[in-house]
């Protein structure tokens, strides 16, 4: 691959990658708090490193991936209990 083709790769990997950030920012966009992007980067580490616990099946939540069960309120209240346990050292 030359390397004009590989940093054009590179840029629209990062351009995704970036886009993909900012979907799951205004998805989990809270009112009351930190949104839950805000709370896994706090809590699990920045940018890529939430962005994965937040679309990976955590055991914690019963196998369960927490960007899909955030989308209604009932799911969204369990993901941010379970980042607060992690991050409070409380795993029930």
């Amino acid at each position: 691959m030359a390397a004009e083709q590989l940093g054009e790769l590179l840029s629209e990997l990062r351009l995704r990658h970036q886009r993909s950030v900012d979907q799951l920012t205004s998805l989990f966009a809270s009112a009351e708090g930190p949104s839950l992007l805000e709370l896994a980067a706090k809590v699990i580490g920045p940018g890529i490193a939430a962005a994965d616990w937040l679309t990976s099946s955590q055991i914690g939540l019963n196998g369960d991936v927490p960007a899909v069960i955030a989308i209604d309120p009932e799911g969204c209240e369990k993901v941010r209990t379970y980042l607060n346990q992690i991050e409070h050292g409380v795993y029930v």
